[in-house]
């Protein structure tokens, strides 16, 4: 039987300690959180955020795959992930699951912009482009997506 009160009592006290910047502390928290139930999708979202947060992008990429093993996960797991592979460099692997979150989801702008980004770093120009003109023609006053193409075509024009 699980001790929802300890569950709860722990989630609380994480929050609270993210507050107050207590990083370690809170990861803890949430760990043991889900020691006592482990397929929390929350906790396993807040987990694998402030290990980003932390730095610990080993960790956050273990915890949101682990996320996708549940049998329901929303879309924003595939983003969130993909947001991991993507400062870890790992530019194919971002675009593997941003390309169904956008099929999903084609009014998500932000997958539109780290797609266009991941593209971009992975020296794929043209490709990144395309994907901001096609988000530009879904929502045409999306500043991000303006911002993000307008760079684009700056280092396009500086030939790098």
């Amino acid at each position: 039987d699980v001790n929802w009160r300890r569950v709860d009592a722990a989630n609380v006290i994480a929050q609270r300690q993210v507050k107050a910047e207590k990083y370690a502390d809170a990861i803890k928290m949430l760990e043991a959180s889900l020691e006592m139930v482990p397929d929390q999708y929350g906790v396993l979202a807040s987990l694998a955020r402030l290990q980003t947060r932390v730095g610990d992008l080993a960790g956050a990429t273990a915890t949101w795959q682990r996320c996708l093993g549940l049998p329901f996960y929303p879309s924003q797991t595939r983003f969130e992930l993909a947001r991991v592979y993507h400062q870890q460099g790992s530019f194919q692997q971002a675009t593997d699951l941003l390309v169904p979150v956008i099929q999903q989801q084609p009014d998500f702008m932000p997958a539109y912009v780290l797609l266009g980004q991941t593209l971009q770093d992975a020296g794929q120009l043209d490709d990144a482009m395309g994907v901001y003109d096609l988000a530009l023609k879904r929502n045409a006053n999306d500043p991000g997506l303006r911002s993000a193409r307008d760079a684009l075509l700056e280092r396009m024009a500086e030939g790098n």
